[in-house]
């Protein structure tokens, strides 16, 4: 017992602790390693943080270009009802809302029927008529560089009911009837049958939607500056203002024209676009080869007295290139965007169809999308055997 307790001190006496440096060197290896797991994890945060900034900025990006292809591709669907050869197109005012001023007339024979233009736009750096910053106020807000596109047709779904002061269309089938269609948003007045003469006729409800951009979502008092595409939507006899993707920022379209064919060129009327322009309200010829693309235009000036006609322009646009500028809705506050964006504006060689981005927003990454899309109801009815 004594030999045990005598070998136990002598082992109490032989334990020695840490150094003061070892101490040392041992926190301070520590703390390097902490240091280079934080770095590692802020790293990884903040490349997180902007993959799903681009995440988000491609989503709105894409989303936006199909919303607007979408409409697009459903302009100047009337149902039943095929304007033909002998009807005169309008350009109403985008914002308007008595029947008696949306650009339809069915006056009987021999009168002239007459629709508005299954697609409408206004350039950038062009305002908009003052009936709609009057109707629709937010649209002070609206980005004046940007450009505007109004899409008319009717509702794919005939409607089962008539709601009161809605605008709805309904088109004759039946051959004793004398005018084509009815647009109206009185019940007493849709008396059109089908093609028995005795069934009533299908109603649908009458669509217009107005796309722009605004300088903010929520705009006002209290507020954001978020650039959003916005629609402007004629429902209920009203105009009605729906938000639809934050972070777009510019918006830009050409148009392809079809061509009325003249006697001295070999332009058809088929379909197919003959020429892309970026404003089709131009009417003097001696301009319009000004505002063609090269590369999507023939050598030649259009034909003679084609463009003397604002609301045929208009009339025989069959294409739309769309061009959208996304940008990520929150800074990275490391990045200057020095970029200059084409927003396909032509001519291609002027200042005006790029688009420089304002130094105190530079803070933002960008990305233009851009599409092609066919006015399927316009250029179907052109179409030859």
């Amino acid at each position: 017992m004594h030999t045990q307790l005598h070998n136990s001190k002598m082992n109490l006496k032989n334990t020695k602790g840490f150094s003061l440096v070892e101490l040392m060197v041992s926190i301070t290896v520590g703390l390097l390693l902490l240091l280079g797991l934080a770095t590692l994890m802020a790293s990884s945060s903040k490349s997180h943080q902007e993959l799903q900034k681009s995440s988000i900025q491609i989503e709105n990006g894409r989303y936006a270009l199909q919303l607007l292809s979408d409409d697009i591709k459903f302009a100047g669907y009337y149902g039943e009802y095929s304007p033909g050869p002998g009807v005169n197109y309008t350009l109403p005012d985008p914002c308007a809302t008595a029947i008696g001023s949306l650009g339809w007339s069915n006056t009987p024979p021999p009168g002239i029927t007459q629709v508005p233009t299954a697609i409408f736009g206004y350039a950038g750096d062009v305002d908009l008529p003052t009936s709609c910053l009057t109707v629709v106020s937010e649209l002070a807000n609206r980005n004046i560089k940007t450009g505007v596109l109004v899409v008319r047709r009717v509702h794919p779904e005939p409607s089962a009911t008539i709601n009161s002061g809605t605008a709805y269309l309904q088109v004759s089938l039946c051959d004793t009837e004398s005018i084509p269609f009815v647009l109206s948003a009185t019940p007493a007045s849709f008396t059109l049958k089908q093609r028995n003469c005795t069934t009533p006729a299908v109603k649908r409800k009458y669509v217009q939607h107005m796309y722009y951009i605004s300088n903010c979502n929520v705009c006002g008092v209290g507020g954001d500056t978020t650039p959003t595409l916005k629609m402007v939507e004629f429902i209920d006899g009203t105009m009605s203002i729906v938000p639809l993707v934050e972070g777009i920022e510019d918006m830009q379209f050409e148009y392809g024209v079809d061509y009325l064919p003249a006697p001295t060129t070999t332009t058809t009327a088929d379909g197919s676009p003959d020429c892309t322009i970026s404003n089709p309200s131009a009417t003097d010829i001696s301009i319009v080869p000004l505002l063609t693309e090269a590369a999507h235009c023939p050598p030649d000036p259009p034909p003679s007295g084609t463009f003397t006609n604002e609301a045929r322009n208009w009339a025989n646009v069959v294409t739309v290139r769309i061009h959208v500028l996304s940008r990520n809705t929150q800074m990275t506050h490391d990045y200057d965007d020095n970029k200059t964006y084409d927003m396909g504006l032509a001519p291609a060689s002027t200042p005006a169809s790029r688009l420089i981005i304002d130094p105190n927003l530079n803070k933002y990454k960008r990305h233009v999308y851009s599409a092609v899309v066919r006015a399927t109801n316009v250029s179907g009815r052109r179409e030859q055997p």
